[in-house]
């Protein structure tokens, strides 16, 4: 499969700086049997499906 036309801007970033959003409709992750056994599967397999993240700008003034 050509995936060349769903590539957009791609760049690399730390995990350390993704922050979950707080209007996320899945809520809290629960760290059950089914979550480790995810954590397996992309240890092995990796990633078939790079995750999309959007960069948030800090509103004017705030303290990072």
């Amino acid at each position: 499969m050509d995936t060349s036309e769903f590539v957009g801007d791609v760049k690399e970033i730390s995990v350390a700086s993704i922050r979950p959003s707080t209007h996320n409709p899945r809520g809290e992750v629960e760290k059950d049997d089914s979550f480790e056994r995810l954590v397996s599967s992309i240890d092995k397999v990796g990633l078939l499906v790079p995750l999309g993240v959007t960069k948030v700008r800090s509103p004017r003034g705030a303290i990072k």
